[in-house]
Protein backbone atom coordinates (compact mmCIF):
# COMPACT_ATOMS: atom_id res chain seq x y z
CA UNK A 1 0.00 0.00 0.00
CA UNK A 2 3.27 2.81 0.41
CA UNK A 3 4.22 2.16 -3.10
CA UNK A 4 0.75 2.58 -4.04
CA UNK A 5 0.83 5.86 -2.64
CA UNK A 6 4.39 6.65 -3.70
CA UNK A 7 2.98 5.39 -7.56
CA UNK A 8 -0.02 7.51 -7.18
CA UNK A 9 2.19 10.60 -6.22
CA UNK A 10 4.63 10.23 -8.94
CA UNK A 11 1.55 9.99 -11.16
CA UNK A 12 0.22 13.23 -9.57
CA UNK A 13 3.59 15.08 -10.39
CA UNK A 14 3.48 13.73 -14.28
CA UNK A 15 0.37 14.45 -15.18
CA UNK A 16 0.19 17.70 -12.97
CA UNK A 17 10.99 1.13 17.59
CA UNK A 18 12.27 1.16 20.41
CA UNK A 19 11.62 2.21 24.07
CA UNK A 20 12.69 4.68 26.34
CA UNK A 21 14.23 4.95 29.15
CA UNK A 22 12.81 6.12 32.27
CA UNK A 23 16.07 8.31 32.64
CA UNK A 24 16.81 11.30 30.61
CA UNK A 25 20.39 10.64 29.09
CA UNK A 26 22.81 12.98 29.82
CA UNK A 27 23.91 14.88 26.23
CA UNK A 28 26.39 16.94 27.19
CA UNK A 29 29.69 15.94 27.48
CA UNK A 30 32.80 16.44 29.74
CA UNK A 31 36.52 16.77 28.55
CA UNK A 32 37.63 14.36 30.95
CA UNK A 33 35.57 10.86 30.96
CA UNK A 34 36.43 8.56 33.16
CA UNK A 35 37.81 5.08 33.21
CA UNK A 36 38.44 5.11 29.36
CA UNK A 37 41.58 4.24 27.57
CA UNK A 38 43.13 5.85 24.26
CA UNK A 39 42.43 4.16 21.06
CA UNK A 40 45.90 2.65 20.70
CA UNK A 41 44.89 0.73 24.32
CA UNK A 42 41.85 -0.61 23.31
CA UNK A 43 42.24 -4.18 23.22
CA UNK A 44 40.24 -5.43 19.13
CA UNK A 45 40.31 -9.01 17.38
CA UNK A 46 38.69 -8.11 14.14
CA UNK A 47 36.26 -11.06 14.62
CA UNK A 48 34.45 -11.97 17.72
CA UNK A 49 32.15 -13.96 19.36
CA UNK A 50 30.33 -13.65 23.20
CA UNK A 51 28.51 -16.04 25.41
CA UNK A 52 24.88 -16.26 24.26
CA UNK A 53 22.99 -14.25 26.73
CA UNK A 54 18.99 -14.35 27.60
CA UNK A 55 16.38 -12.39 29.07
CA UNK A 56 12.90 -12.96 29.19
CA UNK A 57 12.38 -15.02 25.92
CA UNK A 58 14.88 -12.78 24.06
CA UNK A 59 18.09 -14.90 22.98
CA UNK A 60 21.00 -12.56 21.78
CA UNK A 61 24.11 -14.14 20.37
CA UNK A 62 27.18 -12.14 19.49
CA UNK A 63 29.47 -13.50 16.40
CA UNK A 64 30.66 -9.98 14.87
CA UNK A 65 33.27 -8.84 12.98
CA UNK A 66 34.71 -5.91 14.50
CA UNK A 67 35.73 -3.13 12.01
CA UNK A 68 38.00 0.41 12.32
CA UNK A 69 38.58 3.34 9.94
CA UNK A 70 42.75 3.77 9.23
CA UNK A 71 44.18 7.16 9.68
CA UNK A 72 41.32 8.08 11.83
CA UNK A 73 41.20 11.47 13.73
CA UNK A 74 39.54 11.04 17.12
CA UNK A 75 37.54 13.30 19.29
CA UNK A 76 34.75 16.07 19.01
CA UNK A 77 33.57 17.73 15.86
CA UNK A 78 30.73 21.06 16.47
CA UNK A 79 28.59 20.81 14.23
CA UNK A 80 25.57 23.72 13.16
CA UNK A 81 22.50 23.01 10.71
CA UNK A 82 22.85 24.17 7.61
CA UNK A 83 21.01 25.49 4.91
CA UNK A 84 21.38 25.52 1.11
CA UNK A 85 22.07 29.07 -0.68
CA UNK A 86 21.22 30.43 -4.11
CA UNK A 87 24.67 30.29 -4.79
CA UNK A 88 24.74 26.36 -4.58
CA UNK A 89 21.08 25.86 -5.56
CA UNK A 90 21.45 27.44 -8.98
CA UNK A 91 24.94 25.95 -9.41
CA UNK A 92 23.20 22.50 -9.02
CA UNK A 93 20.21 22.83 -11.06
CA UNK A 94 22.29 24.25 -14.11
CA UNK A 95 24.38 21.10 -13.66
CA UNK A 96 21.65 18.80 -13.86
CA UNK A 97 19.14 20.79 -16.07
CA UNK A 98 22.43 20.85 -18.21
CA UNK A 99 21.40 23.69 -20.93
CA UNK A 100 17.60 22.12 -20.95
CA UNK A 101 14.83 24.87 -20.43
CA UNK A 102 13.67 24.56 -16.91
CA UNK A 103 9.54 24.80 -16.23
CA UNK A 104 7.52 25.05 -13.22
CA UNK A 105 5.40 22.42 -12.14
CA UNK A 106 5.00 20.37 -15.75
CA UNK A 107 1.13 19.28 -16.35
CA UNK A 108 0.13 16.57 -19.24
CA UNK A 109 -2.38 17.87 -21.56
CA UNK A 110 -5.68 15.17 -22.56
CA UNK A 111 -3.31 13.72 -25.71
CA UNK A 112 -0.46 13.27 -23.19
CA UNK A 113 -2.39 11.18 -20.52
CA UNK A 114 -4.42 9.32 -22.89
CA UNK A 115 -0.82 7.41 -24.66
CA UNK A 116 -0.42 6.70 -20.70
CA UNK A 117 -3.63 5.39 -20.38
CA UNK A 118 -3.12 3.23 -23.84
CA UNK A 119 0.22 2.43 -23.29
CA UNK A 120 -0.79 0.80 -19.72
CA UNK A 121 -3.60 -0.47 -20.53
CA UNK A 122 -2.26 -2.84 -22.96
CA UNK A 123 -0.10 -4.51 -20.25
CA UNK A 124 -2.62 -4.58 -17.43
CA UNK A 125 -3.42 -7.40 -15.51
CA UNK A 126 -7.12 -7.28 -14.53
CA UNK A 127 -6.22 -9.21 -11.28
CA UNK A 128 -3.13 -7.06 -10.19
CA UNK A 129 -5.28 -4.73 -7.25
CA UNK A 130 -2.40 -2.13 -8.05
CA UNK A 131 -2.47 -2.53 -11.15
CA UNK A 132 -6.80 -1.85 -11.32
CA UNK A 133 -6.01 1.14 -9.06
CA UNK A 134 -3.36 2.76 -11.41
CA UNK A 135 -5.71 2.06 -14.24
CA UNK A 136 -8.25 3.91 -12.38
CA UNK A 137 -6.22 6.86 -11.44
CA UNK A 138 -5.24 7.19 -14.91
CA UNK A 139 -9.06 7.25 -16.66
CA UNK A 140 -10.14 9.54 -14.03
CA UNK A 141 -7.09 11.93 -15.28
CA UNK A 142 -8.09 11.53 -18.63
CA UNK A 143 -11.45 12.30 -17.93
CA UNK A 144 -10.18 15.63 -16.18
CA UNK A 145 -7.07 16.92 -18.08
CA UNK A 146 -7.01 19.96 -20.26
CA UNK A 147 -6.73 20.18 -23.79
CA UNK A 148 -3.51 22.29 -24.01
CA UNK A 149 -1.21 23.34 -20.97
CA UNK A 150 0.48 26.36 -20.51
CA UNK A 151 4.09 25.63 -18.91
CA UNK A 152 5.27 28.46 -17.05
CA UNK A 153 9.31 28.53 -17.52
CA UNK A 154 11.76 28.81 -14.51
CA UNK A 155 15.05 31.21 -14.70
CA UNK A 156 17.54 30.32 -12.44
CA UNK A 157 17.99 33.95 -11.26
CA UNK A 158 14.68 33.77 -9.63
CA UNK A 159 16.21 30.50 -7.03
CA UNK A 160 15.52 31.61 -3.56
CA UNK A 161 15.55 28.32 -1.51
CA UNK A 162 12.82 28.37 1.29
CA UNK A 163 11.07 25.36 3.40
CA UNK A 164 8.35 25.26 0.89
CA UNK A 165 9.23 22.64 -2.32
CA UNK A 166 9.86 24.55 -5.83
CA UNK A 167 9.02 21.70 -8.59
CA UNK A 168 10.76 21.58 -11.76
CA UNK A 169 11.21 20.16 -15.17
CA UNK A 170 13.48 19.97 -17.35
CA UNK A 171 12.70 19.73 -20.89
CA UNK A 172 14.83 18.22 -24.13
CA UNK A 173 13.83 16.99 -27.51
CA UNK A 174 13.26 13.19 -26.17
CA UNK A 175 13.21 13.44 -22.48
CA UNK A 176 11.85 15.00 -18.71
CA UNK A 177 13.60 15.67 -15.90
CA UNK A 178 12.28 16.43 -12.36
CA UNK A 179 14.05 18.57 -9.92
CA UNK A 180 13.11 19.72 -6.79
CA UNK A 181 14.17 21.84 -3.87
CA UNK A 182 14.24 23.46 -0.81
CA UNK A 183 16.69 25.04 1.65
CA UNK A 184 17.24 21.42 3.22
CA UNK A 185 16.90 19.26 0.21
CA UNK A 186 17.76 19.10 -3.63
CA UNK A 187 16.55 16.07 -5.68
CA UNK A 188 16.93 15.56 -9.35
CA UNK A 189 15.13 12.41 -11.32
CA UNK A 190 16.83 11.90 -14.53
CA UNK A 191 14.09 10.75 -15.99
CA UNK A 192 10.56 12.22 -14.23
CA UNK A 193 8.03 9.30 -15.33
CA UNK A 194 10.47 6.71 -13.66
CA UNK A 195 10.11 5.55 -9.97
CA UNK A 196 12.54 4.45 -7.98
CA UNK A 197 12.96 2.45 -4.70
CA UNK A 198 16.07 -0.16 -3.34
CA UNK A 199 16.04 -3.72 -2.72
CA UNK A 200 15.41 -3.43 0.97
CA UNK A 201 12.19 -1.51 0.37
CA UNK A 202 10.80 -4.23 -1.43
CA UNK A 203 8.05 -6.52 -0.19
CA UNK A 204 9.11 -10.16 -1.03
CA UNK A 205 5.67 -10.45 -2.59
CA UNK A 206 5.61 -7.25 -4.37
CA UNK A 207 5.05 -7.77 -8.31
CA UNK A 208 8.21 -6.04 -9.67
CA UNK A 209 10.34 -8.17 -11.05
CA UNK A 210 13.68 -9.17 -10.21
CA UNK A 211 16.06 -8.78 -13.07
CA UNK A 212 20.06 -8.84 -12.93
CA UNK A 213 21.69 -4.64 -13.02
CA UNK A 214 22.92 -4.38 -16.86
CA UNK A 215 25.54 -2.62 -15.52
CA UNK A 216 28.33 -3.97 -13.07
CA UNK A 217 29.08 -2.66 -9.48
CA UNK A 218 32.04 -1.51 -10.43
CA UNK A 219 30.96 0.41 -13.32
CA UNK A 220 27.87 2.08 -11.29
CA UNK A 221 30.32 2.89 -8.25
CA UNK A 222 32.52 4.77 -10.76
CA UNK A 223 29.56 6.73 -11.86
CA UNK A 224 28.43 7.92 -8.73
CA UNK A 225 31.54 9.23 -7.60
CA UNK A 226 32.07 10.76 -10.85
CA UNK A 227 29.22 12.48 -10.10
CA UNK A 228 30.40 13.58 -6.60
CA UNK A 229 33.47 14.82 -7.66
CA UNK A 230 31.79 16.50 -10.55
CA UNK A 231 29.46 18.62 -7.92
CA UNK A 232 32.47 19.57 -5.90
CA UNK A 233 31.30 18.17 -2.56
CA UNK A 234 34.70 16.83 -0.96
CA UNK A 235 33.42 16.36 2.64
CA UNK A 236 31.65 12.95 2.05
CA UNK A 237 32.95 9.49 1.00
CA UNK A 238 30.99 6.55 0.16
CA UNK A 239 29.22 3.89 2.67
CA UNK A 240 30.54 1.12 1.11
CA UNK A 241 29.00 -1.52 3.27
CA UNK A 242 25.06 0.27 2.87
CA UNK A 243 25.17 0.01 -1.01
CA UNK A 244 22.36 -2.19 -2.64
CA UNK A 245 20.50 -3.13 -5.92
CA UNK A 246 17.79 -0.92 -6.44
CA UNK A 247 14.37 -1.11 -8.91
CA UNK A 248 14.01 1.20 -11.28
CA UNK A 249 9.78 0.90 -12.34
CA UNK A 250 7.14 2.71 -14.27
CA UNK A 251 3.46 2.33 -13.35
CA UNK A 252 4.22 -0.59 -11.60
CA UNK A 253 5.96 -2.34 -14.29
CA UNK A 254 10.56 -2.64 -14.06
CA UNK A 255 12.10 -0.92 -16.35
CA UNK A 256 15.60 -2.06 -15.27
CA UNK A 257 17.60 -2.37 -11.47
CA UNK A 258 20.49 -0.54 -10.73
CA UNK A 259 22.61 0.16 -7.74
CA UNK A 260 22.04 2.69 -4.74
CA UNK A 261 24.54 4.31 -3.22
CA UNK A 262 24.41 6.27 -0.04
CA UNK A 263 27.48 9.14 0.94
CA UNK A 264 27.68 10.54 4.00
CA UNK A 265 30.54 13.64 5.94
CA UNK A 266 33.84 12.16 6.71
CA UNK A 267 35.11 13.42 9.65
CA UNK A 268 38.55 12.97 10.77
CA UNK A 269 38.41 10.51 8.04
CA UNK A 270 35.82 8.24 9.86
CA UNK A 271 32.63 8.08 7.82
CA UNK A 272 29.29 9.36 9.68
CA UNK A 273 26.63 6.69 10.17
CA UNK A 274 23.02 7.47 8.46
CA UNK A 275 19.91 5.51 10.29
CA UNK A 276 16.19 5.34 8.71
CA UNK A 277 14.31 4.32 12.14
CA UNK A 278 13.53 7.35 14.54
CA UNK A 279 12.05 7.29 17.68
CA UNK A 280 8.67 9.38 18.33
CA UNK A 281 9.13 11.59 21.60
CA UNK A 282 7.39 14.61 21.82
CA UNK A 283 9.95 16.00 25.14
CA UNK A 284 12.92 18.07 24.22
CA UNK A 285 15.38 16.84 25.10
CA UNK A 286 14.24 13.20 23.90
CA UNK A 287 17.66 11.33 24.09
CA UNK A 288 21.04 12.28 22.86
CA UNK A 289 20.40 12.18 19.16
CA UNK A 290 21.00 14.66 16.77
CA UNK A 291 19.24 18.15 16.97
CA UNK A 292 18.04 17.30 13.32
CA UNK A 293 18.36 15.12 10.39
CA UNK A 294 21.79 13.71 9.21
CA UNK A 295 23.11 14.88 6.43
CA UNK A 296 23.65 12.36 3.59
CA UNK A 297 23.48 12.20 -0.29
CA UNK A 298 22.14 9.11 -2.14
CA UNK A 299 22.90 7.89 -6.00
CA UNK A 300 20.99 5.67 -7.93
CA UNK A 301 22.71 4.42 -10.94
CA UNK A 302 21.15 2.41 -13.87
CA UNK A 303 22.81 1.06 -17.03
CA UNK A 304 22.61 4.49 -18.68
CA UNK A 305 24.38 6.13 -15.46
CA UNK A 306 23.09 8.47 -12.70
CA UNK A 307 19.28 8.42 -12.77
CA UNK A 308 18.93 9.87 -9.09
CA UNK A 309 20.68 12.33 -6.82
CA UNK A 310 19.16 13.41 -3.32
CA UNK A 311 21.70 15.63 -1.34
CA UNK A 312 19.79 16.08 2.54
CA UNK A 313 20.41 18.22 5.57
CA UNK A 314 23.75 19.91 4.82
CA UNK A 315 25.29 20.88 7.88
CA UNK A 316 29.11 22.87 8.74
CA UNK A 317 31.32 20.70 10.61
CA UNK A 318 34.40 22.32 12.52
CA UNK A 319 37.62 20.13 12.44
CA UNK A 320 37.74 17.44 15.42
CA UNK A 321 39.58 18.55 18.52
CA UNK A 322 42.68 16.62 19.90
CA UNK A 323 40.46 14.72 22.32
CA UNK A 324 40.94 10.42 22.07
CA UNK A 325 39.35 8.90 25.03
CA UNK A 326 37.56 5.56 24.88
CA UNK A 327 35.09 3.29 27.36
CA UNK A 328 37.00 -0.19 27.22
CA UNK A 329 35.87 -2.68 25.09
CA UNK A 330 34.88 -5.48 27.28
CA UNK A 331 32.77 -2.67 28.75
CA UNK A 332 31.63 -1.61 25.68
CA UNK A 333 30.67 -5.05 24.47
CA UNK A 334 28.35 -5.90 27.69
CA UNK A 335 26.31 -2.43 27.16
CA UNK A 336 25.34 -3.57 23.54
CA UNK A 337 24.36 -6.75 25.48
CA UNK A 338 22.20 -4.79 28.04
CA UNK A 339 21.09 -2.83 25.63
CA UNK A 340 19.42 -5.02 23.08
CA UNK A 341 18.43 -7.57 25.84
CA UNK A 342 16.45 -4.53 26.69
CA UNK A 343 15.32 -3.50 24.16
CA UNK A 344 13.51 -6.87 22.78
CA UNK A 345 12.59 -8.71 25.88
CA UNK A 346 9.69 -6.60 26.28
CA UNK A 347 8.36 -7.48 22.80
CA UNK A 348 9.31 -11.37 23.40
CA UNK A 349 7.68 -11.62 26.76
CA UNK A 350 4.06 -10.07 25.03
CA UNK A 351 3.86 -13.52 22.98
CA UNK A 352 2.46 -16.25 24.51
CA UNK A 353 4.19 -19.42 23.93
CA UNK A 354 7.75 -18.24 22.62
CA UNK A 355 10.71 -20.27 23.10
CA UNK A 356 14.13 -19.12 22.67
CA UNK A 357 14.42 -20.53 19.54
CA UNK A 358 11.78 -18.71 18.08
CA UNK A 359 13.16 -15.11 18.72
CA UNK A 360 16.23 -14.25 18.59
CA UNK A 361 19.34 -10.95 18.12
CA UNK A 362 22.19 -12.00 16.32
CA UNK A 363 25.00 -9.07 16.49
CA UNK A 364 27.08 -9.84 13.21
CA UNK A 365 28.82 -6.61 13.03
CA UNK A 366 30.41 -3.43 15.17
CA UNK A 367 32.22 -0.13 13.57
CA UNK A 368 34.01 2.64 14.39
CA UNK A 369 31.69 5.41 12.64
CA UNK A 370 30.99 9.14 13.82
CA UNK A 371 27.68 10.28 14.54
CA UNK A 372 25.77 13.99 15.49
CA UNK A 373 24.41 13.85 18.85
CA UNK A 374 22.73 16.91 20.75
CA UNK A 375 24.02 19.14 23.60
CA UNK A 376 22.16 19.17 26.83
CA UNK A 377 21.73 22.92 26.93
CA UNK A 378 22.39 23.94 23.63
CA UNK A 379 20.39 22.96 20.72
CA UNK A 380 21.78 24.94 17.88
CA UNK A 381 24.75 23.18 18.27
CA UNK A 382 25.73 19.39 17.88
CA UNK A 383 28.69 17.03 18.77
CA UNK A 384 30.10 14.88 16.63
CA UNK A 385 31.42 12.06 17.95
CA UNK A 386 33.15 8.38 17.53
CA UNK A 387 30.55 5.75 17.87
CA UNK A 388 30.39 2.09 17.67
CA UNK A 389 27.73 0.77 15.10
CA UNK A 390 25.91 -2.23 16.02
CA UNK A 391 24.76 -3.92 13.80
CA UNK A 392 22.14 -6.96 13.95
CA UNK A 393 19.35 -8.75 12.99
CA UNK A 394 16.21 -10.32 14.50
CA UNK A 395 14.92 -13.85 13.83
CA UNK A 396 11.00 -14.42 14.44
CA UNK A 397 9.96 -18.21 14.12
CA UNK A 398 12.16 -18.80 11.18
CA UNK A 399 12.04 -15.34 9.95
CA UNK A 400 14.89 -13.06 9.82
CA UNK A 401 14.36 -9.02 9.39
CA UNK A 402 16.29 -6.85 7.69
CA UNK A 403 19.96 -5.61 9.58
CA UNK A 404 19.30 -2.96 11.86
CA UNK A 405 21.57 -0.70 13.62
CA UNK A 406 22.11 1.18 16.94
CA UNK A 407 25.10 3.05 17.98
CA UNK A 408 26.56 4.28 21.17
CA UNK A 409 29.40 6.94 22.08
CA UNK A 410 32.83 5.50 21.99
CA UNK A 411 33.75 8.08 24.85
CA UNK A 412 31.15 7.00 27.84
CA UNK A 413 29.14 4.30 26.42
CA UNK A 414 26.06 6.37 25.73
CA UNK A 415 23.08 4.85 23.65
CA UNK A 416 22.76 7.03 21.10
CA UNK A 417 18.94 6.84 20.65
CA UNK A 418 17.40 8.05 17.36
CA UNK A 419 14.95 10.90 16.99
CA UNK A 420 12.29 12.97 15.42
CA UNK A 421 11.16 16.30 16.46
CA UNK A 422 7.21 16.82 17.29
CA UNK A 423 7.86 19.74 14.31
CA UNK A 424 8.88 16.71 11.94
CA UNK A 425 6.05 14.43 12.87
CA UNK A 426 3.55 17.64 12.22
Amino acid sequence: MKRIMILCLSLALLLACVPTPEEEPIAQKDSDAKGTVLFDALILNEHITADARELGAAYLTIDADVVVPENAVFGLSEVREGRFDCETVTKLLQFFADGRPLYRYWEDDKAEVYQKLLDFEAVANEEDEMDMMLLQYLREAFENAPMEVEHVPFALESVSPSETLCSLYAVGENDKSFLSYTDTQLIFSRDSSLDVTPESGIDPEDPLERQTPRISREDAEKAAGDLIDALHIDHVGLLADQVEECAFFRLNRTVEWGYRFLFTPRIGNIPCGHSDSWTVIESVPPSVGAPWPDEWIEVYVGQDGVMKFAWSNPAVYSEPDARNAFVPFDKMLKLFQNQLLYMYSAQATQVQGLTDADFSVTVDRIKLMRGTIQKKDDFSVGLNVPLWEVRYTVTYRGKRAQPQCIYFDAADGTYVEPRVTYKDLM
